[in-house]
């Protein structure tokens, strides 16, 4: 049986937009992150984090 993958904060947040984006801009498609509006249910926890440069 395959051996379950285990997912730290750390492995989660690389695909976190702005840790993926910078090192693809030449490929990827020009990207707006939009914010919810003020009314969006966000669980603990669960706030912003930045690994970079805002874009």
């Amino acid at each position: 049986m395959a051996s379950c993958l285990s997912l730290t904060s750390d492995y989660i947040l690389a695909f976190q937009f702005s840790n993926w984006y910078p090192s693809s801009t030449r490929v990827s498609p020009e990207s707006t992150i939009i914010r919810p509006p003020g009314n969006i249910f966000v669980p603990d926890g669960s706030g912003d984090v930045f690994a970079g440069k805002k874009y």
